[in-house]
C-alpha cells in the first residue's frame, strides 16, 4: 500500500486511507482501534471524509465506545466543509434526536443542503419531510420532485413513493401505466412493497395488461418475503390454478402462512377447511 508512507508523513488523505485499510482489513490484519488511530489523525488536520468517518466509528463503536454526541460534532465539521454525506447524517441526528436535541426544521436544513449535492438518500428524506408537513410546510409538489430525483438514482424508496404519487395523483396527474413503471423498477430491485403492487397490477389489470400468471409469479415473490396478504392470495391461485397447478397441499401451507401472521381472510377460511 503506497499510501502508507504518505500517513508516516502526516499526510490526511493517506491516513484516512490507511484507517479505513485498518477498518476493513484491507491488505492489513483487521484492526479498529488502528482503524480510529489513523483516521482521528486525518480528522484532527481539517479533512472533511476523516471527519465524516470518525462520526461513523463513534455510531458504531468502531475502535472507540459508541457515543452519538461525538459522532455529531465530527459529522458538524466536515458538514460545514461541505460534505454531502455527513450533512446527510447530521440531518437524521437531527430527526431522530441523536446526538442533539430532536429539531425537524434543521434536519430539512441539512437534507436540503445534501440534495442539493445530489444525495439521494436526503431527496427521499425530503420527500417524505414534504409529504408529511414534518418540518416544513406540508407540499405535495415539491414531495414528487425530490422522490423523482432520488429515484432517477435507482433510490428504491424513491422509485416506489413514485409509483404511489402517480397511482393516487399526489403532486402531479394519476396515472396508472407510470404508477406501474417506477413499482416495478422498485420491484426489480427487491422492494417489498412494489413487489405486492406489480403482482396486484397485473392481477387486476392497472397501468399494465392483466395477467395472472405473472400476477402469481409475483405474488410469489412477495410470499416468500413474509407478506402475509400476498401469501393469502398465492394459496388462492394454488386452490384456483391461477398461474400454478393446482395444488392442494401447498394452498394450505400458503394459507397457513398467512394465517400465523394475522391475516383474518386466511384465518376464516383456514377454519373452514378444518
Amino acid at each position: 500500500m503506497a499510501f502508507i508512507d504518505g500517513a508516516m508523513k502526516n499526510d490526511p488523505e493517506a491516513q484516512h486511507k490507511l484507517g479505513v485499510c485498518y477498518a476493513q482489513g484491507l491488505g492489513v490484519e483487521k484492526d479498529e482501534k488502528q482503524a480510529f488511530s489513523w483516521i482521528l489523525k486525518a480528522a484532527n488536520q481539517g479533512y472533511a471524509p476523516a471527519q465524516n468517518s470518525m462520526g461513523y466509528c463513534y455510531k458504531n463503536e468502531t475502535g472507540v465506545v459508541r457515543d452519538m454526541t461525538q459522532a455529531f460534532m465530527w459529522w458538524k465539521k466536515a458538514a460545514d466543509q461541505g460534505y454531502a454525506d455527513a450533512q446527510k447524517n447530521i440531518g437524521y441526528c437531527y430527526s431522530y434526536g441523536a446526538g442533539v436535541d430532536e429539531d425537524q426544521s434543521l434536519a430539512v436544513y441539512w437534507w436540503i443542503k445534501a440534495a442539493e449535492q445530489g444525495d439521494a438518500e436526503s431527496q427521499n428524506e425530503l420527500g417524505f419531510c414534504y409529504r408529511d408537513g414534518k418540518g416544513v410546510k406540508q407540499n405535495a409538489q415539491q414531495a414528487f420532485m425530490w422522490w423523482q430525483k432520488a429515484a432517477l438514482q435507482d433510490n428504491v424508496y424513491a422509485l416506489n413513493s413514485l409509483g404511489h404519487c402517480y397511482d393516487k395523483g399526489f403532486g402531479v396527474d394519476k396515472n396508472p401505466s407510470e404508477a406501474f413503471v417506477w413499482w416495478k423498477k422498485a420491484a426489480d430491485l427487491g422492494f417489498l412493497d412494489a413487489i405486492v403492487s406489480v403482482a396486484f397490477c397485473y392481477l387486476y389489470g392497472n397501468g399494465v395488461e392483466k395477467n395472472q400468471p405473472i400476477a402469481a409469479y409475483w405474488l410469489f415473490q412477495a410470499a416468500e418475503k413474509g407478506h402475509a396478504q400476498s401469501q393469502y392470495c398465492l394459496a388462492i391461485c394454488y386452490r384456483e390454478g391461477i398461474g400454478f397447478k393446482k395444488d392442494y397441499s401447498k394452498y394450505k401451507e400458503w394459507l397457513q402462512k398467512a394465517a400465523d401472521q394475522g391475516d383474518e381472510n386466511a384465518i376464516k377460511e383456514l377454519n373452514g377447511i378444518h
